[in-house]
C-alpha cells in the first residue's frame, strides 16, 4: 500500500494571508469557482513551492491536490487557467516592490488582447538589447473575461489579491 501524507486543510506550508486575499477579492467580483470563472492566473512565485502553496490557497485545487492543477494540463497555454505566462517573477527578474504591479499590469495586456505587442514587438526587444527568437510563440490567451494575481510581501503576511474583468466578454 502507498503511504501519501496530504493534509485535509491547509497546514504550516499554507499563508492565510492568501486565503484571506483571494476569499476577500473573490466575493467582490462575484467570483465563486475559480477554476469556471477565472482564464489567467499571475502568482507570486519567487520561491518554486510558492506555486503549490498558492494552488490551493486561493482554491485552484483543494489542499493535498495541488499537484492536479500542473499535472492535468489546466496551468499551462491552451488550459482551462493558465498560470504565469508571463515567466512569473522567476522569469522577469522578481522586481522587489514592483512586482504585484508588473502581475496586474501582464494580466491587463492579456485581457485586452495586447500581449503580443509587449512581448512580441521586435522593437521591445531591441529596446532591452535583444533579439527576438525565431521560434518565439504568442501566448495571448483566447477566453479573456477574468484574470488574477496574487503578490506576497515580507515573509507572507502581507499579501495582495487583484481581478480584473473585460467587461466586453463578462455578461451579467
Amino acid at each position: 500500500m502507498e503511504n501519501e501524507y496530504h493534509e485535509p486543510y491547509p497546514g504550516f506550508q499554507s499563508f492565510l494571508a492568501s486565503r484571506f486575499a483571494s476569499y476577500m477579492a473573490y466575493r467582490m467580483a462575484g467570483i465563486y469557482d475559480p477554476m469556471e470563472d477565472i482564464d489567467l492566473v499571475e502568482l507570486h512565485d519567487a520561491f518554486t513551492i510558492s506555486d503549490l502553496q498558492t494552488y490551493g490557497d486561493i482554491g485552484l485545487r483543494p489542499y493535498g491536490k495541488e499537484e492536479e492543477y500542473i499535472t492535468s494540463g489546466d496551468a499551462y497555454y491552451g488550459g482551462r487557467c493558465p498560470s504565469n505566462l508571463s515567466g512569473g517573477l522567476l522569469g522577469t527578474m522578481h522586481a522587489v516592490g514592483a512586482t504585484g504591479i508588473f502581475q496586474g499590469m501582464e494580466c491587463f495586456w492579456q485581457l485586452q488582447g495586447k500581449y503580443d505587442k509587449f512581448h512580441g514587438e521586435p522593437k521591445m526587444w531591441k529596446r532591452f538589447g535583444k533579439e527576438k527568437p525565431a521560434d518565439w510563440k504568442s501566448l495571448q490567451i483566447k477566453k479573456r473575461r477574468r484574470a488574477l494575481w496574487i503578490s506576497h510581501a515580507g515573509v507572507g503576511s502581507h499579501v495582495t489579491c487583484g481581478i480584473l474583468e473585460n467587461p466586453e466578454e463578462v455578461k451579467g
